[in-house]
């Protein structure tokens, strides 16, 4: 490597590399990932607990080949999402909703590139889930 890796406060992680290290990047490669979450919690005496923790993630922009075709590249975007979480005070219940994409971002995850007369130069995209949101409840004995 060029520049040692190194890890962030925050969960952000940087490398740099280069064909001489015999580390050439190749597809699906991106140059930043960061992800911030910030937990609070709340001791509501003989009623449990709850904890809520909103989280923020970038990913920074994606070229799916060695070769860029720009229809399945995806550029940067922000992932954003929330849990709230109640433990009962012996720890026996747990109850949780969590939203994940709450921004509803539109992004592709991977891809494949069919060149060729035979498959009509086919181009494939696959795109990270849509908001969810889903309710949990958890029962320990």
């Amino acid at each position: 490597m060029t520049e040692p890796a190194r890890s962030d406060p925050g969960g952000l992680f940087h490398a740099q590399m280069s064909a001489a290290d015999g580390l050439e990047p190749t597809g699906e490669d991106r140059l930043w990932t960061a992800s911030v979450a910030l937990p609070y919690s709340l001791d509501l005496g003989d009623k449990g607990s709850v904890i809520f923790t909103p989280t923020a993630s970038y990913r920074g922009a994606t070229q799916m080949f060695e070769t860029a075709i720009p229809l399945p590249d995806q550029g940067s975007y922000w992932l954003y999402d929330a849990t709230l979480m109640w433990t009962a005070p012996d720890g026996g219940y747990r109850v949780s909703l969590a939203g994940r994409n709450l921004g509803d971002e539109r992004y592709r995850a991977g891809g494949y590139n069919f060149p060729g007369a035979i498959t009509g130069d086919s181009v494939i995209g696959f795109y990270g889930a849509p908001r969810t949101v889903t309710l949990s409840v958890t029962a320990s004995f």
